[in-house]
């Protein structure tokens, strides 16, 4: 080993400034130890968050500040004790303690748990361990940092209650409802209503072009419906009628109105749907109500002035025929006079009763006459190659009716039956039955029990399409197929609509 004297002044004095310099260094390490312990002190203890440490004996070691607030204790009260009897006032362990996790696993484990304050307040809190170890590697307690998410799952309870209520709100709202990306035009939300309107599930709309909502003739280019076009751009907010088409292939009329919505940073279309099918329909009946009125007003009129002449016509030609020979020639023209006034007299009935449902009251009438005197009128108009039979009993049948609607019933069902042969060759067999009906029919008909005359019609034609019988005798209006309107128009006015 040399000794002092093998180094001269200047090694001596290099040697201590080397010396200095390595403890200035080790000065400076120190400092931004103690610098950055500081430091990380003063963000443990102010951290929003409570940090412990807890021995394998789960004894408290270390609590910061957060934790002294939360218990409005000091840190010493704290150090030493049992971490379960101290926090959530237990005599054992908690069975799902995340800590007790960590030291058996030597892994971090997290949990979602209560705490219990001394005046019997409780919290909800995210509970994350983190293992420590001794020189060997061996686990000797655990840090844990715990997170006050009560404010949270207050927050989380209110938004999924707020949630539900809207869920409630739309899935019982009588309207249909859809929300649909604003530039794809994707549906992704629809309600029960909406798909009860269209007779689809949710699951058969969400993901869909909304465009599947509307028939063809209402697509675009685009892709979009047209309605779903005009709420894209100026008529926002605004209420427009449309058709909607069911899975079947039916058609409902639909008032939607939609507003963009923003929703994540996205645009979308919010729509509301009502079906107003039913109301357009009873518009219509009013509207044809109405029209008839207006007809009956004007035929009423047409009648006066037709009545007057007509008196005149009948007038003279009884005088006329009190003035000519009996059994002359004469008389007989005279006699088709007075024949072809009466019925024009009954016509002007017959078009009252049509139009504006007023008429003479009914009378006990025999039918076998009244209808013998429809067949001679029906042969001039029906086509030749369409022959007409009439049976009826013998005996005469008394009902009551007044003839000018049992003319305008039989015409009119006559007419309808000669139009559905289409010119072709065939038969009508008219024929009165004398019957009588039950409780449950007359409950059904909507009259009194007793005994009937049966008017029935029949004739060689194709029949009533399918998809028509279950409307013939509604009103026609101008939205009905020419193909069924034959049917209607007639078969319409035998019930005076």
């Amino acid at each position: 080993m040399p000794s002092y004297k093998d180094f001269s002044h200047a090694d001596l004095l290099s040697a201590v400034e080397e010396l200095e310099a390595k403890l200035a260094d080790q000065r400076r390490i120190e400092e931004k130890l103690r610098t950055e312990l500081d430091h990380k002190d003063i963000m443990i203890q102010n951290v929003d968050v409570g940090i412990t440490r807890i021995d394998k004996d789960l004894n408290v070691v270390f609590a910061n500040s957060t934790i002294e607030k939360w218990f409005d204790k000091p840190m010493s009260e704290f150090v030493g004790q049992k971490c379960f009897r101290v926090f959530v006032q237990r005599d054992e362990p908690c069975p799902d303690c995340p800590g007790l996790a960590s030291i058996e696993s030597g892994e971090p484990c997290a949990l979602e748990t209560w705490g219990e304050r001394e005046d019997g307040s409780t919290f909800v809190v995210s509970d994350r361990t983190f293992p420590y170890f001794d020189e060997n590697g061996d686990v000797i307690g655990f840090n844990e940092i715990i997170e006050d998410i009560t404010e949270r799952k207050k927050t989380e309870k209110d938004l999924q209650e707020s949630e539900q209520r809207y869920r409630s709100i739309v899935e019982t709202s009588p309207l249909g409802i859809a929300l649909a990306d604003i530039e794809p035009g994707i549906l992704v939300d629809v309600n029960k209503a909406l798909c009860n309107m269209v007779g689809r599930s949710s699951e058969e709309l969400i993901g869909q072009p909304q465009s599947i909502l509307h028939p063809e003739s209402d697509h675009l280019d685009s892709g979009y419906s047209e309605t779903f076009n005009k709420h894209k751009h100026d008529d926002a907010g605004k209420t427009l009628l449309a058709k909607i088409k069911r899975k079947d292939g039916g058609l409902r009329d639909i008032e939607i109105s939609a507003n963009p919505v923003h929703l994540s940073g996205r645009e979308f279309l919010h729509g509301f749907f009502k079906d107003v099918t039913e109301r357009r329909a009873i518009e219509a009946q009013l509207w044809h109500a109405q029209k008839m009125d207006a007809i009956g007003t004007l035929a009423g009129g047409i009648a006066h002035d037709f009545n007057n002449i007509l008196a005149g016509i009948l007038g003279y030609a009884e005088l006329s025929v009190s003035k000519v020979p009996a059994g002359s020639t004469l008389q007989k023209y005279l006699d088709h006079i007075l024949k072809a006034s009466q019925r024009g007299k009954d016509l002007v009935a017959q078009i009252l009763t049509f139009s504006s449902k007023r008429g003479e009251a009914p009378t006990p009438v025999k039918i076998q006459p009244i209808v013998r005197e429809c067949v001679k009128l029906l042969r001039a108009t029906v086509p030749i190659t369409i022959d007409i039979e009439f049976i009826a009993p013998e005996e005469p049948l008394t009902v009551l009716a007044t003839s000018t609607e049992l003319h305008q019933v039989l015409m009119n069902l006559v007419t309808n039956g000669s139009q559905a042969m289409g010119g072709e060759s065939g038969r009508i067999v008219i024929k009165l039955i004398e019957t009588s009906i039950n409780d449950e029919e007359a409950l059904i008909i909507g009259v009194k029990l007793g005994e009937f005359v049966s008017l029935q019609v029949s004739d060689t034609g194709p029949g009533i399409p399918p998809e028509i019988k279950a409307s013939v005798f509604d009103a026609v209006d101008g939205s009905h197929p020419p193909a069924s309107r034959c049917a209607k128009v007639w078969l319409s006015s035998t019930t005076g609509k």
